[in-house]
Formats: structure tokens, sequence, C-alpha cells
């Protein structure tokens, strides 16, 4: 993603007998990066550091030149929320000018390749610190601060070559001074000397140079080995054909793991992932993928399928005291499979529109279970295992049951229970019960065979049921 200029605030001086307060810039959002600059006289300072913002490295910049001199500080800090506007208070009487600029795209969590200070003398020439910088698609911003010379004019006439000006500013205010913020889009990593730039009359000046890092989406890959969330946080894949692998991903607070943008053939890979709480794992997407190894879910967790995706789960556990879990397909001809998946918990297998399918290896289920099935939907689990009472249901005509082979060590209730249904299939092949005799019940509107084969001790017997 580039990184692009938001916008400058309106700038606000004084003459250092008062605070001062610059505004925030229009438009910002959460994510970006904003600058607060202030320029006064070398001999001043601003304490204490704004509340929220973060000192550049170097800041403050000072001039050797004492009365003459200038002084610059250069604070950031990334938007995380809606902030006051800062109060910047000169320690003595002189002059104060601030201004705040922002940029979008910049890395959050390490928005700096390189940044370098320069001090120096008097001149109409302001130059900028060589840097060089390990990342490309950097953008270079060049920050100034230069003393007006008791009140005269000295705005920055060139701007160095291939720059854009953001902000040139300045007060005469007493001994006077000003701001000049210029950036440049650089493509390339390396070593890198800006052009100057030049004012009207000399004076002293110091600055910075600073290169800002880019996030990047589209086709990049991501691999993080040993992943842990322990707050609330979003792990996205954002552009097309972006991968994402996380080996292993632990979660223990909110989470949403999510590909959610507009452009399908995002991919994302957990190996092995491990939710402990509320957590959300979602392709919104049209044919996009989701590989979970080693799922462990222990907290209330939803995993909804859009239109044409696939899920895969391998293997699937789900445990902890009245914990609900539900596993549903929302859209036609989504995908499910897990395989093999253990319920230790009051779980809810759902696939609640035509066309979707759930393919569940190994099931293995030990607590109060429902496994509901919608029409035209189809749900494959083998082997299916019973530990604990369990309802399986058939909610809709033209929908199929499949468990091979269906193993129960308690009580198992197996039901159609749609009105003015046909077509509902339950297929058991074999069906195995060492617990409480099976019960089994019909709607009255179905028209079907049923085969269930009965263990009891050693023997065998084959019962039929004509529904």
């Amino acid at each position: 993603m580039a990184i692009t200029f938001v916008a400058a605030g309106a700038v606000n001086s004084g003459n250092g007998s008062a605070a001062i307060t610059p505004a925030n810039p229009a438009g910002i959002v959460d994510g970006d990066l904003i600058f607060l600059i202030a320029e006064i006289q070398a001999t001043t300072t601003i304490t204490p550091t704004p509340t929220g913002w973060t000192s550049l490295l170097g800041t403050p910049n000072v001039s050797p030149l004492s009365l003459t001199g200038t002084r610059l500080y250069v604070w950031y800090r990334i938007r995380s929320g809606a902030y006051t506007a800062p109060s910047l208070q000169p320690s003595a009487t002189d002059h104060i000018v601030a201004v705040q600029v922002a940029y979008r795209g910049v890395d959050p969590s390490n928005p700096f390749d390189v940044t370098s200070a320069s001090t120096n003398g008097t001149s109409a020439t302001v130059s900028f610190a060589p840097v060089t910088t390990a990342s490309t698609n950097t953008r270079i911003v060049l920050v100034a601060g230069r003393d007006e010379d008791r009140g005269s004019t000295n705005a920055i006439t060139t701007v160095p070559t291939g720059y854009t000006e953001r902000v040139d500013t300045n007060v005469a205010t007493n001994l006077g001074g000003g701001i000049f913020v210029a950036d440049f889009a650089r493509a390339s990593a390396g070593a890198y000397a800006p052009p100057s730039a030049t004012a009207t009359n000399s004076s002293a000046y110091v600055a910075f140079t600073i290169a800002l890092r880019p996030i990047i989406f589209a086709s990049a890959s991501r691999t993080f080995d040993r992943f842990t969330v322990s707050g609330t946080t979003g792990v996205t894949g954002r552009a097309a054909s972006a991968n994402r692998t996380l080996n292993p991903f632990t979660v223990s607070g909110n989470t949403t793991v999510a590909t959610n943008s507009a452009n399908a053939n995002a991919s994302l890979t957990f190996n092995p992932i491990t939710l402990s709480s509320t957590t959300e794992v979602t392709g919104l997407s049209g044919s996009a993928s989701i590989t979970l190894g080693e799922l462990f879910l222990t907290g209330s967790t939803q995993v909804p399928v859009a239109a044409q995706a696939e899920r895969t789960f391998d293997p699937f556990t789900v445990s902890g005291t009245g914990s609900v879990v539900a596993v549903t397909g929302v859209t036609a001809n989504a995908s499910l499979t897990f395989n093999p998946i253990t319920l230790s918990s009051t779980t809810e297998v759902t696939g609640r529109i035509a066309s979707a399918n759930l393919a569940l290896g190994e099931l293995f289920l030990t607590g109060s279970t429902q496994v509901p099935v919608a029409a035209q939907a189809e749900r494959t689990f083998a082997p299916f295992t019973i530990s604990g009472a369990v309802a399986i249901t058939g909610l809709a005509g033209s929908a199929n049951l499949t468990f091979d082979p269906l193993t129960s060590n308690g009580t198992v209730t197996i039901v159609t229970v749609a009105t003015n249904t046909t077509s509902a299939n339950l297929t058991f092949d074999p069906f195995f019960v060492t617990g409480f005799v099976t019960s089994i019940t019909t709607d009255d509107t179905l028209d079907s065979r049923k085969l269930f084969r009965l263990r009891r001790s050693t023997r065998w017997r084959d019962r039929f049921y004509r529904v």
C-alpha cells in the first residue's frame, strides 16, 4: 500500500506568553501517522511532552547560535480513536509556531525505516541529512525549522527537486521563526541524499530527514510462527492473492480472523489455532479459502461461510463446560470439511441453505449435541461416535445425513421433524449401540425405509423400520 499525504492542520502561532493549540488535520482515520511539529527560539523549551505523543529520535533539534538560533520539536502518534488537539506551552516569552501533518499507509507497528537529524549554521540554503533505507516504496519527509532573524520574511522559495511542499509558514513575533515540510515517494531502497531547499534570506536552521515505512497488502505473504493474541485483535487478508500463514495461532481474547476485501482468492492458513474465547473465523468474499490445522475451540465460537468458500479444519476440537459452538454454512454452494472433529459440550453443526455441504470425518460427540439439516443439504460423518445424549435431526425435504459408521455409548434420538416434508434421509451403516436402547421418532408425512443394525453384548440382530 502506497504511503499518501492526508492533510496538514491549520498552523497556530503565538508570542510565547501563552500556550497554543495546533488544529488536528481534517479527514484523518485510525491507523494514520500524525506528526506534531513545533519551532521556538533556541533558548526556549516546551515541556512536558504532549499527552499521547512520542518524540522522534533527535527531538528537540537545536541550532548552536543561542539567541539567534532555533529549536525544532517533532512528535508523532498513530491515530487510534478521536483525540484532543495538543496544547503547547513555551518556557519563555518569544515566539512559537506549530502544525500537525498526517500520512496514511504507514506501518503502524514500525512507522520509520530510518530518521536523521542535521544541525547547521547560518545559510539561505537548507540542507538535509542523507539516509540509507532498508525498505522499498518509502516516503521521504523533510522537516526544517528556521530562525527568522528578528521578523524578516524568510520563506522557502525553492522546494527540493521532486518534492511536494506541505507546510511553509513563518511568524515575525519577537525573534521570529518558521516551519517547512515537504515529502517525496521513493521506490528504491539504499543510500539516499535529499536535495536542498532555498530560502529568501540567510538564517540559522535545523532539519530532519524521515523515511516512512509502508504497509504491504496485495500479493504479499505473511508467515507467523507462534502467533499469540491476548487482547481484541483483527488478523485480516485485505487484498486479492494475499496469503496469511500462522503457525501456531493462539487466541485468548476477542478476535476476528477475516478475509474482508471484495477481492476473491485470499487465503488464510493457521496450523495449529487455539481459540479460547469469543472468536469469529470468517471468509467474506467468493472463492476465499481458510485452512486451519489443529483447530481447538474452548469458548463460544462461530465459523460462518460465504458463497463458494471452502473451509478445511483438521483436526477440530471443542472443549470447555457449557461452551456453545455453532459451525454454520450460511450460503449456497459452501463447503465445510472437518477431519476429525471432537465436540465435548453443547454444540450445533448446521447447514442453513440449500446445496451447502458439511463433511466431518471422525466426529466424536461427548455432550448434548444437535446435527440439524436444511433442504438439499448433505452431511457426511465418518465415523460418528456418541458418548452422551444426542439428537440427530433432519429438518427439511431432500436433506441427507450419512453416518458411516455410527457408534453410540449413550442415548440417541434420531428425529425427522419437518411437517409436510418428504425425502429427508438418514443413513447409518453400520449402527452400533452399546448403551441405552436407541429411540427413533419420525414424522407421519415421511415415506422411507431405514435399516439399523443393533449390537447388544456379542449378539447381532437386524431390525427394519417402516415409516
